[in-house]
């Protein structure tokens, strides 16, 4: 469908509505003033109870006229089949298709511009005498269901710029072929729902010091917002813009809705300040959206909506939260330079061109800032970069899906750099742990195991991406932080947390491919010392003439061995039997080669001696630590061929 044949259908189903609702001359007493998403069911000053009993009162004198008398002043029109209709509510055409106010000459047109000039003239000056007792108009401008094909400008009525207009202005269901009211002051309501604003829609640099509401208004072609002051709420939701849409340096001082809009053109919301909560929920942006050096100081909403084409968040500042849950961006995404004064939520986006969160200094200031932030979001084609940022909040893209061609970039100063991102961020849970109050306490520790479970994710997508990409030394470093994380959480028993404690203990989670070896070279005299002092504690001394058949002489206390070592006279001070310790500790360290050398003679070695010979107790002693050497040898040798096969690629 083209945008003309969509706008066709747009105003085919207007003028239906139009029509169900009624605004003949008899349908006007079904109409009461006011509306009520402002002011409710109000009578008039006068008691005008309806929309007939408005257009009644005579707008000078006061007086509530007959339709004879309306008749003769011409504000009154009888159709072929009798039926009467205001002048200002007379259609474009009639239901069978006829012209009607469509093809009206100049004269009759002005004829309209003077009776509404007239009345929104008279109530503004009852407005400004605020002498409401006296029995004159209501000052609200009551033009629901008008029909003004031609050029609406609030300036026709003496209005210059900056001139205020306390008058409550509704002009619902309306059908307007151009309104201007650029720079003027809206003391009071401006209403302008359900209306269709065929051309263009000036309010450029107005204020509103009331409400204003333009819910499910169609703005036919170019519309106008720019350096308007909304001093209260403002609803634009389920409006549709069918042309560009400008809202630059406007001021937002209450909430702002634009929920389920429909911008068609483009739209720009450089520079524009929301002072209070803004919902752009389910918005539907056809056209390239800008909204850069914007500024929200409250909490503001985009969840739900869709970016056909480009959007740009540029040097944008969110001082509350920002929501853009499940928001599908069908193009490029910037959000250079903004900066995230608190948490911002992407959960369940779409990103199906390149997204760029560079040049970004900050991610929120809470101590869960961003955690999970990208839980079920998905980037399918284009980059998602994190250049010249402050390292990425790891613990944000628990649960984010990278599929198809998607790329991830980041600046990587190194596994230092890492190290110390990912320690900051683990240093920021523990800070809630550390207050006085015990109910904070006690919500932070709950919070806690939560939260580093989201660390550990995180960590395991970015594993996951840079695994996919055969980038398996990166990998290798998220899968470090990722058992961290995990170790730190309550995530993993006992059991498992000793492993990965060892794991890192010994071999750095596999990243290292030295630390392994150097437990292996520090395990070899250790356990050499350990064979040396129990053949000292168990096996009689040996001189320098011993003979094979040399009966051993158990050592009966523990004192006894301190006195050999310091008479310096027992076996293990010689140096063949330090040498046969060495020996079967390597031996034991390395099982694959000719390490049994003999530290006497052919008949009498140390392992003879550990193994052999002495008593049981000594014997499985020295076969339990000899089985532990021998399987801790193995471990760090696997560990070392670990990490070697991982540094190098090796499948």
């Amino acid at each position: 469908m083209t945008d003309q044949k969509a706008r066709e259908t747009l105003e085919a189903e207007w003028w239906e509505r139009w029509w169900k609702t009624g605004y003949s001359w008899a349908a006007l007493t079904n109409h009461s003033l006011g509306h009520e998403l402002f002011e409710g069911r109000k009578k008039g000053l006068s008691g005008e109870a309806s929309l007939q009993e408005y257009w009644r009162r005579d707008p000078e004198t006061g007086k509530r006229r007959t339709d004879e008398e309306m008749w003769q002043a011409a504000e009154l029109i009888k159709t072929p089949d009798g039926m009467l209709w205001h002048r200002a509510h007379v259609p474009l055409k009639w239901q069978d298709g006829s012209d009607a106010k469509e093809a009206w000459d100049d004269a009759n047109k002005q004829k309209l511009a003077n009776i509404l000039s007239l009345r929104l003239t008279k109530a503004r000056q009852d407005a400004l005498k605020k002498n409401l007792s006296e029995p004159n108009l209501d000052h609200r401008a009551q033009f629901s269901g008008v029909v003004l094909p031609d050029l609406f400008r609030l300036s026709g009525i003496g209005l210059q710029a900056d001139d205020m207009l306390p008058v409550s202005l509704v002009i619902a269901d309306a059908w307007i072929g151009n309104f201007f009211a650029s720079d003027l002051i809206f003391e009071s309501d401006a209403d302008f729902s359900y209306s269709f604003i065929s051309g263009l829609a000036g309010f450029s640099g107005a204020e509103f010091k009331g409400k204003a509401s333009f819910r499910e208004v169609i703005f036919g072609n170019f519309v106008s917002f720019a350096g308007a002051h909304f001093r209260d709420e403002v609803w634009l939701n389920s409006a549709i813009m069918l042309g560009p849409a400008s809202f630059q340096k406007t001021q937002f001082f209450g909430a702002a809705y634009f929920t389920s809009t429909s911008l068609r053109g483009t739209a720009a919301f450089r520079q524009a300040v929301f002072h209070n909560s803004a919902n752009f929920n389910s918005v539907n942006f056809e056209e390239f959206v800008d909204f850069s050096n914007s500024h929200y100081k409250k909490i503001v909403s985009f969840s739900d909506s869709n970016f056909a084409s480009q959007v740009f968040f540029d040097e944008t500042i969110f001082e509350g939260l920002v929501f853009l849950n499940h928001t599908s961006f069908e193009d490029k995404v910037s959000f250079s330079a903004t900066k995230f004064c608190q948490e911002g939520y992407f959960r369940g986006s779409k990103f199906k061109d390149s997204v760029s969160f560079s040049n970004i200094q900050a991610w929120g200031n809470g101590s869960y800032a961003w955690s999970g932030a990208f839980y079920g979001a998905s980037a399918s084609a284009g980059i998602l970069s994190f250049e010249d940022s402050v390292p990425p909040p790891f613990a944000a893209f628990d649960g984010l899906h990278l599929a198809g061609d998607a790329l991830l970039a980041f600046d990587d100063d190194g596994e230092k750099s890492l190290d110390a991102a990912f320690d900051h961020q683990t240093s920021l849970l523990t800070e809630p742990l550390k207050k006085d109050r015990d109910v904070d306490k006690g919500a932070a520790a709950l919070d806690y195991p939560r939260f580093l479970g989201k660390l550990a994710g995180g960590c395991r997508v970015f594993k996951n991406y840079f695994d996919s990409r055969g980038d398996r030394e990166r990998a290798q470093r998220f899968f470090r932080l990722e058992l961290q994380a995990r170790m730190k959480s309550g995530e993993v028993g006992r059991l498992e947390r000793s492993v990965f404690w060892g794991y890192r203990i010994f071999s750095n989670y596999g990243a290292s491919i030295g630390r392994p070896l150097a437990w292996l070279g520090c395990s070899f005299p250790v356990f050499a010392m350990l064979y040396w002092i129990i053949g000292a504690v168990w096996f009689s001394p040996i001189s320098s003439q011993i003979t094979p058949n040399a009966e051993p002489y158990p050592i009966q206390s523990i004192s006894e061995v301190s006195d050999r070592f310091v008479k310096r006279d027992f076996y293990a001070i010689e140096t063949r039997p330090m040498l046969g310790a060495l020996s079967f500790s390597a031996h034991r360290t390395f099982p694959f080669g000719a390490w049994d050398v003999k530290a006497e003679d052919k008949d009498n070695n140390m392992r003879k001696l550990l193994l052999g010979d002495g008593e049981g107790a000594a014997n499985f002693t020295v076969r339990v630590l000899a089985t532990v050497q021998s399987i801790f040898s193995l471990a760090m040798i696997f560990l070392s061929g670990l990490a070697i096969r991982r540094r190098f690629k090796m499948d």
